[in-house]
């Protein structure tokens, strides 16, 4: 990607059925399908390789906040860009929040006029390639900036427009200037900060994100008048009249103790409110969903080695400003200056901007106004804050030695020292520590030993390693009717890991192999034909069902066994609006899949293989007659003779339903011949008639059932398999998934020996070979702030989930003692909370706060953006917690002093 070029948005429901339509891996990046030839019209492939439905025109509604207006808006060109500021952005704006890969896709311009010359749709969403941060990172702009324009000649009026954070102010200026008639030379344009002059805009090469302007932020067009107004200013803030100056002269008196004519306190992190509040007990504005950063500030701000460093100024003193991976200094300043507004006392919230303008510079994901985890941004933060503290100028080379027939403890220290002689800061001193990672190859038994560093621990929830998918199992021999189970297996497995638990739970006999697909409207969806497929594909709506059928598709004879699919379809009346009322056709339940024999010349023989192949299918939903037992059997084994006879009754009334073939979506089409019943093509069978001939390879059939054949079949037992006790374990494992769970338990989970997955292989270096190994994680060196991360969250490309589960934590006394490896009883390692970030709602979206402990007092406060009020230590503890922030119990000096406090509040 390159400055200036345009990108499409493409939304990711249409993208993956367009890849699975031209046989594209369903799990490819995005990115490496858009560089592909697009000389030629995609050719759909098989439908036994998963769904290949054509896919409709492009519909890219669903990602707009609003559809209303959009035609006017089509037609009006979506495709102009940023480049006059969009009159429409009210129709057009995308949804908050949305991510790529889940929700849209990004593609080139040549991509996006293929697929609308062979498909039609729309509307093109354009977005500019930027360069962002310190590294110039080409970047797609998915959210531009919103400004809301306030002019001092009109009251009352505010207008949106939406440009580019790297427009330059005079381009914004020029175009604004444009579109309301205004002569540049008339008029001043500012920052219109919470309804004031913050600052005046007159740099014309700066970038708005340079000039820290803000999403949804108000700018002022202040044009010079010819008459003398007195002082005043609308309560509403959107309206300016001049001061008592001469006439023609610029509004100076209303730069609000600004430097005129520049940027001046407009670099610093503005005071919102002021109502005397001590320090540590200062809120800070949320700027634009903002919560993440500020309920991540908070818990950072009130962590006691950081207040001391940073109110002792010794910051100052260890900015590296020759490191490349750091910004000079100026992050390190931004946050050091925001440290001392906080814990200054008398303020009860400021405005964070100048320090988000700093961080999005170091970390161009967060340049924009859109929600982020909290957790990435304390990471971000932390290593950014290193490397502009790093006191090693000059990283020495230290070749890395052979790790066999050494000592842990060696290896383990020689490590720490090489990587402390590289990396020395306030972080490393304080929030870093060493962990042993352990790889065992299960062929050869190589070990392979790592000692890595780190900065906090992302803890899985014990829910979190093992998933319960629930899979409806039918016989395809007619041997037992359809089961529901629920099978336990590794979140993190294939398709092979489930098929091998649903064996065990329905008892797969030897010569039956099970297969696994997805059904949605009555059809076959997709077929799990690759059984190395990861589980995370499937989504925990989808509908699934296992078909057991032959393991040998290979008769007596050594013919191939063919596969037909048997739709259920009821007839419905329906009434339009526009047409009489007409009866239709419509799929139900899950269709059936059952094994043909080879074919036959005789087109007789041949359509009576297929009538008894769904007759035999259809045991299992034959009604008894009066007094006699349903099934036979734990598992629902047919009473074949109880069958017989009932099959006998149906002959004599009236057929319950009758076939049909049928193309691949379950419909009859003109493409299928209907022969006469003189040809002897239409059969009367036990259970109904059969239209229609014969075509090679997998066939398609429906069911068209009757109005009587509830009384033949059950056919509610179709749409409402049995449920096996499996099920019922489920429920009680969903219930105990609501329970609590405790700290320990999850630092255990993390802590469990697993397998790697298939595509993580490790390449064991005395086979030779990647090998699938199994891995091992200790903790061998413990921080003095221990940052620790409950992983609620999980995202892939299909779906996205948050657990809710209570974790049961401390929030004093925490011994992680016992789970030191190298600790061996030596040393107690006992901690008390300080801090907690939280998170509510769902993974679209959702509101960050913050839990923190004042050091002087020990009281806790709840921080919710720019609130600030006392709780209870007991109101600490809720589902919403994330982040977990700990201090480690030293016999001295853990606690930050009154002196210290003092020095904040006076400013020293």
């Amino acid at each position: 990607m390159q400055a200036g070029e345009s990108m499409y948005l493409v939304q990711s429901r249409w993208w993956r059925q367009w890849q699975r339509y031209v046989s594209h891996d369903e799990y490819a990046t995005p990115s490496s399908s858009p560089s592909m030839s697009m000389a030629t019209s995609p050719t759909p492939s098989s439908p036994m390789g998963g769904r290949r439905v054509k896919p409709g025109p492009i519909d890219n509604t669903p990602l707009l906040e609003s559809h209303g207006g959009l035609e006017n808006g089509l037609e009006n060109g979506l495709e102009n860009g940023l480049e006059n500021g969009r009159t429409h952005a009210e129709k057009v704006r995308l949804r908050s929040n949305l991510q790529e890969q889940y929700d849209y896709v990004i593609v080139h311009k040549s991509v996006w006029e293929a697929l609308v010359a062979w498909y039609g749709g729309g509307p093109a969403l354009v977005r500019e390639v930027v360069l962002k941060g310190v590294q110039q990172v080409p970047t797609v702009e998915i959210y531009p900036l919103k400004l809301l324009v306030v002019r001092s000649s009109i009251a009352g009026r505010v207008e949106e427009v939406e440009f580019s954070s790297e427009a330059t102010v005079g381009h914004v200026k020029t175009q604004l200037c444009k579109r309301f008639g205004l002569e540049e030379e008339e008029v001043r344009m500012w920052d219109y900060y919470h309804g004031s002059k913050y600052a005046l805009l007159d740099q014309a090469d700066r970038t708005l994100e340079s000039a820290r302007i803000m999403n949804e932020q108000k700018v002022l067009l202040e044009e010079k008048t010819n008459e003398q107004v007195e002082d005043t200013e609308e309560d509403n803030g959107d309206v300016l009249a001049t001061s008592g100056g001469s006439t023609g002269d610029w509004l100076g008196s209303y730069s609000g103790g600004f430097k005129y004519g520049g940027f001046g306190a407009a670099s610093e992190d503005a005071v919102i409110e002021s109502k005397g509040q001590r320090g540590g007990l200062c809120g800070l504005s949320n700027l634009g969903n903002t919560c993440f950063m500020n309920s991540a500030l908070q818990c950072l701000s009130h962590t006691d080695a950081l207040v001391q460093y940073f109110s002792s100024k010794q910051y100052l003193g260890d900015i590296n400003k020759d490191n490349p991976l750091g910004m000079g200094g100026e992050l390190a300043k931004a946050f050091g200056a925001l440290m001392e507004k906080l814990w200054k006392g008398g303020a009860s919230s400021i405005s964070p901007r100048n320090f988000k303008h700093k961080m999005a510079r170091c970390a161009p994901q967060f340049s924009g106004y859109q929600q982020h985890d909290s957790q990435e941004f304390v990471a971000f933060l932390l290593d950014g804050l290193h490397e502009d503290l790093n006191r090693i100028k000059q990283k020495p080379y230290m070749e890395e030695k052979d790790n066999d027939c050494r000592p842990e403890e060696v290896i383990a220290d020689e490590q720490w020292r090489y990587y402390c002689s590289r990396n020395d800061s306030i972080i490393v001193d304080n929030f870093q520590g060493q962990y042993k990672s352990t790889l065992i190859c299960p062929v050869c038994g190589k070990h392979s030993l790592k000692f890595d560093p780190f900065m906090y621990l992302s803890l899985p929830l014990p829910s979190t390693k093992r998933v319960s998918i629930k899979v409806t199992v039918i016989s395809t021999r007619g041997e037992a009717p359809p089961t529901k189970y629920c099978a336990q297996v590794p979140k993190q497995g294939t398709v092979d890991h489930l098929l091998g638990e649903l064996g065990k739970l329905c008892g797969l006999k030897e010569d039956e192999a099970l297969l696994l697909t997805e059904v949605y409207s009555g059809r076959i969806f997709k077929y799990f034909d690759d059984h190395s497929e990861a589980l995370s594909a499937i989504k925990p709506n989808d509908i699934l069902v296992a078909y057991r059928l032959p393991a040998d598709k290979v008769d007596r004879a050594g013919k191939q066994y063919r596969e037909a699919v048997i739709f259920h379809r009821k007839s419905e009346r329906r009434k339009s609006y526009l047409s009489s009322e007409r009866c239709e056709k419509s799929l139900f339940a899950a269709p059936l899949l059952v094994p043909l024999h080879p074919g036959s010349d005789d087109l007789d023989n041949e359509l009576r293989h297929v009538e008894a192949a769904i007759e035999v299918a259809l045991k299992p939903f034959v009604l008894p007659s009066e007094g006699a037992q349903h099934t036979n059997g734990a598992e629902g084994e047919m009473d074949t003779e109880e069958t017989s006879e009932n099959s006998a009754r149906l002959h004599k009334s009236e057929p319950a339903y009758m076939i049909c073939r049928t193309n691949q979506n379950g419909t009859t089409t003109e493409d299928f011949e209907v022969v006469e019943k003189s040809s002897g093509d239409v059969l009367r069978t036990i259970g109904g008639f059969f239209v229609g001939k014969p075509n090679p390879g997998i066939e398609y059939f429906a069911l068209d059932w009757s109005n009587n054949a509830d009384g033949k079949y059950d056919l509610e037992l179709l749409e409402s398999p049995r449920l096996h006790s499996s099920m019922e374990d489920a429920l009680c494992a969903e219930r105990d998934g609501k329970k609590p769970v405790t700290l320990q338990s999850c630092m255990e989970c993390f802590l469990e020996e697993e397998e790697l997955d298939k595509d993580d292989m490790w390449y064991c270096p005395k086979c030779k070979v990647h090998r699938q190994a199994t891995k091992k994680l200790d903790l061998w060196r413990l921080p003095d702030v221990l940052v620790v991360h409950l992983k609620r969250f999980s995202f892939n490309r299909l779906w996205r989930e948050k657990l809710d589960t209570t974790v049961d934590f401390p929030h004093d006394a925490l011994d992680l003692s016992s789970f030191l490896n190298a600790n061996a009883g030596k040393e107690k390692y006992i901690y008390d909370l300080y801090g907690v970030s939280n998170h509510y709602g769902s993974t679209g979206g959702g509101h960050y706060t913050a839990f923190a402990k004042l050091p002087e007092s020990g009281k806790w406060y709840h921080f919710d953006d720019s609130r600030v009020s006392p709780v209870d230590v007991e109101e600490v503890k809720t589902q919403a917690a994330y982040l977990l922030f700990y201090q480690r119990r030293h016999s001295e000096g853990t606690e930050i002093s009154e002196m210290e406090v003092d020095m904040l509040s006076n400013g020293v």
